[in-house]
């Protein structure tokens, strides 16, 4: 059972520990999770949490959040034009 399905999961310092395994138990229920880290690379070495889950079958993007005032962001937000009820697609 998919308990997560057409969900999205946001998921902070998702590219290793923790949040690594928080963000794949989600993705494995369903869920398309969002990896919200300063980086891409995990601590632990190996594959990126992305292509882990990708790589089973599941959805995930990288969100390099920022602190810095003013400075680009990786994705606007809302993904979508306001008033529109149109859903974001993957």
């Amino acid at each position: 059972m998919s308990l997560l399905k057409d969900k999205v999961a946001i998921v902070t310092g998702a590219s290793s520990g923790i949040g690594r395994a928080i963000a794949r138990r989600y993705a494995a229920e369903g869920a398309a999770a969002v990896i919200a880290d300063i980086v891409e690379s995990p601590i632990e070495g190996g594959p990126s949490t992305v292509e882990l889950i990708t790589g089973s079958g599941g959805s995930a993007l990288i969100c390099r959040p920022t602190s810095r005032i003013g400075a680009p962001s990786t994705r606007s937000w809302p993904p979508r034009s306001a008033g529109s009820a149109a859903s974001t697609s993957w």
